[in-house]
């Protein structure tokens, strides 16, 4: 598998790379240069991460061991279900997850249906918040910590080609800062 990979992204670069370097001539643009750069490293992440991620999500020992694990917190395993997640630099990356729902008694009015109780636990485990990869949440939250506000957090985010919106680099801050306060006791 990694040496496929690594034949994709050298054929990839091999295509691309020739063309930025004849644009970088004809230009004289050494910023628009980097910009493509970054466009192409970002193809990098996702087709590394992407397949990386996934056999993690699909391994059988993992999943064995997830499910045991899951067990004594009173989850149990439903099924496998496709999303899509964010790692470094913004990228898309669709995975196939495992899902996992509460057990026990259901008490009262449903409010959210019967896939409201469930969570993606592995990527939990793997330290993803929000469906978001640590790397990628710790440069967006960063950046809104450091900005004097979401707006301007966003308009930086945006300038390094990273698409984020204002409501979910909000939700992003929130998150991280209700798993620091459960780790904090």
């Amino acid at each position: 598998m990694l040496d496929s990979m690594v034949d994709q992204i050298t054929a990839k670069v091999n295509q691309d790379l020739p063309e930025l370097v004849r644009e970088l001539h004809k230009g004289l643009s050494f910023g628009g240069f980097e910009h493509s750069l970054v466009s192409l490293m970002q193809d990098v992440v996702g087709a590394v991460g992407g397949p990386v991620l996934n056999g993690v999500l699909q391994d059988g020992d993992v999943l064995f061991r997830l499910r045991q694990a899951a067990g004594s917190m009173g989850y149990r395993y439903k099924e496998h279900r496709d999303l899509t997640v964010r790692v470094l630099e913004g990228v898309e990356v669709q995975v196939s997850s495992p899902y996992f729902v509460k057990e026990g008694r259901k008490r009262g009015r449903k409010k959210r249906g019967p896939n409201g109780r469930g969570c993606h636990l592995l990527l939990e485990v793997l330290g993803f918040i929000g469906q978001c990869s640590p790397e990628f949440v710790d440069e967006a939250v960063k950046l809104a910590l450091l900005c004097p506000s979401f707006d301007v957090a966003r308009q930086v985010l945006d300038a390094r080609q990273i698409k984020l919106d204002k409501k979910t680099l909000r939700r992003l801050c929130k998150a991280l800062g209700k798993v620091g306060l459960e780790q904090r006791a």
